[in-house]
């Protein structure tokens, strides 16, 4: 296979600085793009994939100050390493390009090898990063197909991760929080593609023993996710805990009240309601309003009260068959 060749944007509004880099990191074999000011930089980063930036500070209209503030706020450029190569900042412009988002710093004039050492060491992070992230695609893939074998309908995890985004921030969960709690709500039954299909899709009350079969998803799901460091924010919680009971008789450990991880306490609300009101191959389908009385009805025992009580504010206000 042919390795991707890596696209460097330059933002510096000294048109001879610019070309210096642009010669020394095409000779490299890195594809270069420019511009020439902060405003130019971010069109050419939604015009072209980028896998680096080096920035300039000092520019109009837009200077590297403005610049990073936007990129490091936008979900879809806040991975794309950026370097600060200034020749008139000092150690305060470093801290606050820092304080910014800054991956680097380097000084005017710098020497080739060690610009291009610390280019190549932001891209080697860079391709680790992309490589969980297609990890993770190959896991939200496996979770649905645990979803298939447990007959339900190849929506349920869009709905389950939708609802609870909706209660994580009605409760004002900050952005890295919702994006975990999104990622648990995606992959929290990715551990039933270990259990037998005789178990997952018995049309009848399951034996004792098939019940300790199919609790087992919970550690299953955990120990394949655990050596994810990208779903240790909590994520991971929510594959082993939202089998939990508020009472503390849930499983896999017992856990009691506020013991339960938040995320996961959110995640075993939706998903006994996107339960309830699906089709298995057990039973039919409650009725909407059916569900609502049996969250109301295990609030405090099954559920969080808290967490239960905000879920069906959301929900009943909604009409028949609306997603959040």
């Amino acid at each position: 296979m042919v390795e991707k060749r890596r696209r460097i944007l330059v933002v510096d509004d000294e048109a001879y600085i610019r070309d210096i880099l642009r010669r020394n990191l095409a000779q490299a074999g890195f594809e270069v793009e420019e511009a020439a000011d902060g405003l130019e930089g971010l069109e050419k980063l939604q015009e072209k994939e980028v896998d680096l930036v080096i920035l300039d500070l000092r520019m109009s209209p837009m200077d590297g100050f403005e610049f990073l503030k936007v990129v490091k706020r936008d979900k879809r450029y806040r991975m794309i390493p950026v370097i600060v190569m200034t020749g008139q900042g000092g150690e305060l412009d470093e801290l606050k390009a820092l304080e910014l988002g800054a991956d680097d710093f380097l000084g005017k004039p710098v020497e080739r090898a060690r610009l291009l050492a610390r280019v190549r060491a932001h891209l080697r992070v860079k391709a680790y990063v992309e490589e969980l992230e297609n990890i993770e695609d190959v896991l939200v893939f496996l979770a649905q197909v645990a979803e298939a074998k447990d007959h339900y309908t190849e929506t349920h995890l869009k709905r389950v991760s939708s609802y609870s985004l909706a209660i994580g921030k009605a409760l004002r969960l900050g952005e890295e929080t919702l994006d975990q709690l999104r990622k648990g709500a995606l992959l929290h039954d990715i551990g039933k593609v270990g259990v037998p299909d005789r178990v997952l899709q018995k049309p009848g009350r399951l034996t004792p023993e098939e019940y300790e079969e199919m609790k087992k998803h919970t550690i299953i799901g955990y120990e394949m996710c655990k050596p994810l460091r990208s779903l240790q924010g909590g994520a991971l919680l929510v594959i082993r805990h939202h089998h939990e009971r508020w009472d503390g008789k849930g499983y896999p450990d017992g856990l009691k009240g506020e013991e339960i991880p938040l995320l996961a306490r959110i995640v075993s609300v939706v998903d006994a309601y996107d339960a309830m009101t699906t089709d298995r191959v057990y039973r039919k389908a409650l009725p909407r309003e059916a569900a609502f009385e049996e969250i109301r009805r295990n609030a405090g025992s099954q559920f969080d009260p808290k967490i239960a009580g905000l879920f069906l504010e959301i929900v009943e206000g909604e009409s028949e068959g609306s997603v959040v």
